[in-house]
């Protein structure tokens, strides 16, 4: 498979570990400045040095937003900062303003450059030209389909030109054209290419022709984009990094998309479609990265969450709902704590479930004194189970990836030199250690190399793990304490 990043966003430091635990490959982010998520809690510079530390102990990258476009005023300053993020040792940074592309070239030429889908490249001249100038990736429009980015993608290999291909997955849609929405600008003064989008495409709108009222609703808002069943097309299409959209969302929110793509990626059985419904989303579209048509895509009965649909209010009996399953493609099991959501006449109103009277494939009755219609659309929109099973992302955890390999050689003095080998991006890390803990002869028990290998095993803590220990020339009889062997 060509892709090979899962590539998170992440709104805080808090957040950060949610989507380093639940599976991401690489995670994005931004400082307190120059990011395109203005209003997102964003991360200390500080906080930027701690997060690329924890990530890369847990073989994760970080790729760090400096994607506005930048006065002159600031330049001195965002240079300063961008020397800042060459120190730190981020592994990338994300760019929209041709000027920063320019002076990074001159400057610092070795910190990679991802050009921003605010930079809307989206034939093959215009990425030619950011090879040209030393970008490494195209965060590509979501405009494009994959019939074009294979077109990309194979000319690129034609011309053995060596670019990362990275596509939008999951998440929030524009009205508007990557990179040339001003509309927010025009009718706030807060730009989208500042960070400070007021997004006034999901407010609700009233379209009048010749003073006649001919529509209402919310004329401009986009449904969320979801292609968790199209991941080997763009895989196929020469896409090596799915992002998921959502430096402003909660952590559940983040947990629960990452981990859902993290299994479908992988191939994991589970409820991983569901759960994606469950948290915020406008109603999915395959996006146009898939072909659907702009009447797909477009969203205009709500720009809010509803949930999962499930069925219809079919009857009603003092407080006793019965609920018509409707959707059979992704069945339901409701639970005690969970959100339902009633929708009637385009408005919603929303409970969390005390008592389940009955459930089966075919109706759900519930105990509620919430005043409900006959006819009324029922969704769920949060699950209690999903919902605990979150919080095993949410604590600071070292996951041991990096395999290991150690040979022990035994000396005439008892000591053991030991080589230690390991790949770490493709480059073989080699070294020799000699044992400052000495082995002995044993006057009872001697440690098998069962033990020995039991106890090195024990890596927590560590992005490492043990592949192999092989024992060269190890004398019988011998003792070692396992202080010793901790020591090793």
């Amino acid at each position: 498979m060509v892709l090979s990043e899962l590539l998170a966003p992440a709104g805080s430091y808090d957040i950060l570990f949610i989507a380093v635990n639940a599976g991401a490959n690489a995670v994005y982010l931004a400082g307190q400045n120059y990011g395109a998520r203005a209003f997102a809690k964003n991360f200390t510079i500080e906080e930027i040095e701690k997060a690329v530390n924890y990530a890369h102990l847990n073989d994760v990258k970080i790729h760090v937003t400096v994607n506005t476009l930048i006065n002159n005023f600031e330049i001195i300053d965002v240079i300063s900062y961008l020397f800042k993020l060459y120190q730190i040792g981020v592994d990338a940074v994300i760019v929209q303003d041709f000027g920063i592309i320019q002076l990074l070239k001159k400057l610092i030429p070795d910190l990679e450059v991802h050009a921003s889908t605010q930079m809307a490249l989206s034939n093959y001249s215009a990425i030619k030209w950011a090879y040209d100038n030393n970008i490494k990736r195209i965060v590509l429009p979501r405009e494009k389909s994959i019939e074009e980015i294979k077109q990309i993608h194979d000319q690129l290999e034609k011309d053995n030109l060596k670019m990362d291909l990275e596509a939008f997955g999951h998440g929030a849609l524009c009205y508007c054209v990557s990179g040339n929405c001003y509309m927010s600008s025009y009718n706030s003064g807060r730009s989208g290419n500042r960070g400070a989008c007021a997004q006034p495409c999901r407010r609700e709108y009233r379209l009048k022709y010749r003073g006649y009222n001919v529509g209402n609703g919310f004329l401009l808002s986009t449904h969320d984009l979801a292609t968790y069943n199209n991941i080997q097309a763009i895989s196929d299409a020469g896409v090596t990094s799915l992002k998921l959209e959502g430096r402003m969302k909660s952590g559940d929110y983040i947990g629960t998309i990452v981990n859902s793509y993290r299994n479908i990626i992988d191939g994991n059985p589970g409820d991983w479609q569901k759960d994606l419904h469950l948290v915020f989303n406008r109603r999915f579209t395959n996006g146009y990265i898939m072909n659907d048509k702009p009447g797909e895509v477009m969203g205009r009965g709500s720009s809010g969450h509803e949930g999962l649909y499930i069925g219809d209010i079919t009857n009603i009996e003092d407080t006793k709902v019965t609920i018509e399953i409707k959707n059979k493609e992704i069945p339901v099991i409701l639970e005690k704590g969970d959100g339902i959501a009633f929708k009637y006449n385009g408005k919603i109103k929303g409970i969390y479930l005390e008592n389940i009277i009955k459930q089966d494939d075919n109706e759900i009755i519930i105990d509620t004194t919430r005043r409900v219609k006959v006819g009324t659309e029922v969704f769920i929109s949060y699950s209690a189970k999903t919902h605990e099973s979150l919080k095993q992302f949410k604590n600071e955890t070292i996951k041991s990836k990096i395999p290991i390999n150690v040979t022990f050689n035994f000396q005439n003095d008892l000591t053991a030199s030991i080589k230690v080998e390991y790949y770490l991006d493709d480059e073989l890390i080699n070294f020799r250690h000699k044992g400052i803990a000495r082995f002995e002869k044993a006057n009872n028990r001697p440690i098998t190399k069962e033990s020995i290998i039991k106890q090195l095993e024990k890596t927590g803590g560590t992005p490492f793990y043990m592949e192999k220990i092989k024992f060269n020339d190890m004398p019988d009889n011998l003792f070692i304490p396992i202080s010793g062997l901790n020591k090793i």
